[in-house]
């Protein structure tokens, strides 16, 4: 569709029929495509939903969303536009109109586990097929985490929201204290040249940190995924935490960590260390078109509470952009001899310190669109589908006024 998530909140509804029109064929065999790789059919009945009555099956309502997500419509009120045309009706075998009121009551009231299942069995399917092979590096398959914040709002609220205060100023000029209502998620997500896959996401509790967020959701997909979907977890230095990366190795995972904190000890050690050595790696970026240079910095004390030795790898970049200047890009550092024995270009991980930042594009532009965590699950789902494209907008229920 040539409409964008940015546009006008009207412009799809004048936008979409035609292209939708023009698009029906090929969304046919979008979803003849998803029910012979993934058994469409057999995902979205084992979703359930909290409705005592239901009058609209919930396999009419998912279809919907799906196909919303697809072709890029941009909220519910547009989404509700397209269940008027017959052909959508044929396609999602329900013969009426199914109101924006309707998508956002369902999604608040699915069930998290049913989706969490049906996700990690498109994954599964997703590895079977070889489709996640070139996210692998050096043979091995790594998941990043990281925390994204959603909504933030000074005047509503809801029991899950965490507090902030920050300083505004007033119409005088003045400096005020104010409290700031938000929520932030863990997300897990498995990231590659070709496809990036969101695994799952867990909400981080008032008063709590991510790392005890984080170790709630690798826990669970330890459960719903298996020890063996993946090899290793990157994440960044804000987890840090001795007892968190020991209970991700008790967990059965490896784990790597991209220092990007100046004021970390081994941060220090490691630029030191390489001072007046030669480069253990260089090479061309043709990608970024940069240059890169590797040095690994072997059997650095971590972390007091770790107390184990670590390897880490500083990496150097140069690029010309009206002067060429040097850029520390991240250092990465690993305990385990299977990562060890990998070379130092492998372990590099270039652009973004773990790549997770394409995740977060998924949301910038509809961050505060979803508010349910079951609207959150099933964009998750959806996106196995079409992992960068618009999601549908409710309005947010179950906020109050503090």
């Amino acid at each position: 569709m040539a409409c964008s998530v940015a546009c006008a909140p009207n412009c799809c509804v004048a936008a979409t029929p035609w292209s939708l029109r023009r698009e029906s064929a090929s969304s046919v065999q979008f979803l003849h495509y998803a029910q012979k790789v993934f058994r469409l059919n057999k995902l979205l009945r084992g979703v359930r939903d909290g409705r005592s009555y239901p009058e609209i099956p919930t396999r009419a309502l998912l279809v919907s969303l799906l196909m919303g997500v697809v072709l890029r419509v941009g909220s519910y009120l547009d989404l509700a536009e397209q269940t008027k045309r017959r052909r959508w009706q044929h396609l999602i075998h329900w013969t009426q109109r199914i109101s924006h009121d309707s998508f956002e009551y369902v999604t608040e009231r699915l069930n998290l586990e049913d989706l969490r299942q049906s996700l990690a069995t498109a994954a599964k399917e997703l590895k079977a097929n070889k489709a996640l092979e070139s996210c692998k590096i050096n043979g091995l398959l790594f998941t990043s985490l990281d925390a994204n914040e959603h909504f933030h709002s000074r005047s509503r609220c809801c029991p899950c929201c965490c507090q902030r205060e920050i300083e505004v100023l007033d119409a005088h000029g003045q400096k005020q204290t104010l409290i700031e209502y938000y929520h932030r998620y863990v997300f897990a997500q498995i990231n590659g040249p070709k496809i990036n896959v969101l695994l799952d996401l867990e909400p981080i509790r008032p008063g709590e940190a991510e790392a005890e967020a984080a170790l709630r959701l690798l826990g669970r997909m330890r459960r719903v995924y298996g020890v063996r979907f993946f090899d290793a977890v990157t994440i960044d230095a804000w987890y840090v935490q001795g007892p968190f990366l020991k209970a991700v190795k008790k967990l059965g995972w490896m784990w790597e960590v991209v220092l990007k904190q100046e004021r970390m000890e081994v941060f220090e050690e490691a630029r030191q260390l390489r001072e007046g050595k030669k480069p253990d790696q260089t090479f061309r970026d043709k990608t970024r078109d940069r240059n890169v240079q590797l040095w690994a910095v072997k059997d650095l004390s971590f972390t007091q509470s770790y107390g184990r030795p670590v390897w880490v790898v500083y990496s150097e970049e140069r690029w010309t952009e009206k002067k060429i200047s040097p850029k520390v890009s991240n250092l990465q550092a690993t305990p385990q001899r299977k990562l060890r024995l990998c070379p130092e270009r492998h372990q590099f991980r270039p652009g973004s310190s773990y790549r997770f930042d394409s995740g977060r594009k998924l949301g910038s532009a509809t961050q505060q669109r979803w508010a349910s965590p079951s609207a959150r699950i099933l964009r998750l789902e959806f996106s196995v589908a079409r992992h960068v494209g618009a999601t549908p907008t409710g309005r947010l229920r179950g906020l109050r006024k503090p």
